[in-house]
């Protein structure tokens, strides 16, 4: 239950909003609508974790400041922030306007930083749904989910963890050797990831 997903997103305002006014939209733009409107609205559910959230510009790469944007000109991960960015833009400038038109008392507060931030926080902090035991678009959206606490743990590539989930449950394991008592808990946030998708979805190398 207190994990932001694609499937709870579609059963509140924003959620049904969304794809009553477009329907063919992405599972992950609904959850980014969800995310960008719960951390404004004390009334979602989630709205104390989306509204701790990090205000954003540096855990991915496409939100970077210009000044540091303009230091991967000429690189492949510039191209890529370049497009994101056009994306992101694009999807925006298209969609927000039908929305706030159709649901002013929903969307009518969200504009285009509100929906970057929230593309931000999915996509740095999102697991799998299927990690959490989500079956996939049938259950929690054909996107990630989020999950407060958890999503808390940096990365480190020697990190070894196991994850259960039952019903109303998930549960994750360090596999040894544990660090020290007191010491931070990591995760792996993927063992095959480049520097470049690491600097691309979570803003380091």
């Amino acid at each position: 239950a207190c994990c932001v997903t694609a499937a709870g997103a579609l059963g509140r305002a924003a959620g049904r909003a969304a794809r009553a006014v477009l329907p063919d939209c992405a599972d992950e733009f609904v959850l980014c609508l969800d995310v960008a409107v719960g951390r404004r609205d004390g009334r979602h559910p989630a709205h104390a974790y989306l509204a701790s959230l990090p205000a954003g510009g540096s855990q991915h790469a496409p939100t970077f400041p210009a000044r540091s944007r303009r230091l991967l000109a000429g690189t492949d991960l510039g191209a890529a922030v370049a497009r994101e960015r056009a994306e992101v833009r694009g999807a925006a400038a298209r969609l927000l306007g039908p929305l706030k038109a159709a649901r002013p008392d929903v969307f009518g507060a969200i504009g285009e930083a509100d929906v970057r931030w929230a593309r931000e926080m999915v996509v740095t902090r999102a697991f799998r749904a299927s990690l959490l035991g989500g079956g996939g678009a049938s259950s929690s959206g054909d996107c990630g989910v989020l999950c407060p606490l958890l999503d808390l743990r940096n990365h480190d590539e020697g990190a070894r963890q196991a994850y259960a989930s039952g019903a109303d449950s998930v549960a994750f394991a360090q596999r040894g050797p544990l660090p020290a008592r007191g010491a931070e808990l990591h995760t792996n946030y993927g063992p095959k990831k480049t520097n470049e998708a690491h600097m691309m979805s979570h803003g380091f190398a």
